[in-house]
């Protein structure tokens, strides 16, 4: 069985580009599928990519392709917040891991929301002191990135680094939506 090619740009990263890789990650784990992860933005290996995401200037489901970076994006969500690579591919992933519609929203909202918006240069925090913001999962992410004394070739290790760790924070994002989902209920 041939490998499914997931790719993505290289360089610097994101929580999007890290969570909609841990997404597909999961969802291949989950149906035994072999992947491998590419990070570049050479168009013919991402001509070649199976699953693409965050590059390549397209975003087309049915051909897995999930980049919001072309003129006009990819697509506004009705409360305003537009659509990045992690809320593209949750559109269509996300469902093959979570069966539930009520536990569905409930990530939406509460992390994939916050990461498409960030990703997108919205920000959803009015701080109370100056210069004060929240550490979120945006700032984690963040922090991996190669700094100023490290070769920027250390970002693909630690991208890697970061998506196993989403795929954790996911997973257990999920057990949590369903536990509060049935306690409302």
């Amino acid at each position: 069985m041939e490998p499914v090619r997931l790719v993505t740009h290289n360089g610097g990263f994101h929580a999007d580009d890290v969570f909609a890789c841990a997404t597909i990650a999961l969802v291949l784990e989950n149906e035994g599928k072999l992947f491998t992860i590419t990070r570049t933005r050479d168009e013919a290996t991402i001509t070649e990519g199976t699953i693409v995401f965050d590059v390549g200037g397209i975003y087309d489901e049915n051909i897995d392709r999930y980049d919001h970076h072309q003129e006009g994006g990819a697509g506004v969500r009705p409360d305003g917040i537009p659509y990045a690579s992690f809320g593209l591919v949750w559109k269509k992933y996300g469902k093959l891991l979570v069966d539930d519609e009520k536990v569905f929203a409930r990530l939406e909202q509460h992390i994939v929301e916050p990461i498409d918006a960030f990703d997108n240069g919205i920000d959803l925090f009015t701080p109370t002191k100056k210069d004060i913001w929240p550490f979120t999962i945006n700032t984690i992410v963040g922090m991996f990135n190669a700094v100023w004394n490290e070769q920027e070739e250390t970002n693909d290790e630690h991208f890697a680094h970061v998506v196993g760790m989403a795929k954790e924070i996911l997973a257990r994002a999920i057990v949590a939506a369903r536990s509060n989902v049935e306690v409302e209920e």
